[in-house]
């Protein structure tokens, strides 16, 4: 009898798992499936899923921040926040906002009142909105200059710098620094001589 019931245990437990793992695998596969199917087929789709995901004002729920000793009932609410798809090295950003008034509950968080609270918020709401650059000039030192097309740093004199950097061996040339770099280890100097990390040795 206590074999029939060890067997019916092992049986029941790999049975658990199996299900588990059917529903973990329908999980991932709501995300991660896809299914190939001929671009002229797909190209309507396609344009209506890139305009639907391009930078633009759209509902977005957002905290609101209570006083403090109270809570807000709802504590989220939808207004509008720019959001969407920008090139790589940029960020959808609001060029216009707007304050707007959303009315909410008013809870103490010690103590209990029976008269019922209310309260006006004002938040910030996105009215219009661009792809704007994550980077600006003031991101760039004195050997760079700001490219607002690729929302680069870019070196002023990078071939020519760079050409003189690696003729020396002990130098690599750093793109994002825009200079000439030292790949040795600091050396202990003697008397009256101090590393240079430009001149890459003691002087």
């Amino acid at each position: 009898m206590k074999f029939v019931w060890s067997g019916f245990c092992i049986f029941l437990t790999a049975l658990t798992i199996a299900h588990g793992e059917k529903i973990l695998s329908k999980r991932n596969a709501d995300y991660d499936a896809h299914e190939e199917i001929d671009c002229q087929t797909a190209n309507f789709g396609t344009a209506q899923t890139i305009r639907n995901s391009m930078c633009r004002s759209r509902d977005t729920l957002v905290d609101l921040k209570p006083t403090t000793g109270y809570r807000f009932m709802p504590s989220k609410v939808s207004v509008k926040r720019c959001d969407g798809n920008c090139r790589t090295g940029s960020s959808c950003e609001p060029i216009e906002t707007r304050m707007t008034e959303v009315y909410v509950e008013l809870k103490p968080l010690l103590g209990s009142r029976r008269m019922k609270q209310c309260a006006v918020v004002r938040v910030e709401e996105h009215v219009s909105c661009r792809c704007m650059c994550e980077k600006t000039k003031g991101d760039c030192n004195e050997r760079q200059m700001f490219d607002k097309k690729s929302c680069k740093c870019k070196c002023k004199a990078e071939t020519e710098n760079k050409m003189k950097c690696e003729e020396q061996k002990e130098m690599r040339w750093d793109e994002d620094d825009c200079s000439c770099k030292c790949i040795m280890m600091r050396m202990q100097c003697s008397t009256n001589r101090n590393w240079s990390e430009a001149a890459c040795k003691c002087k």
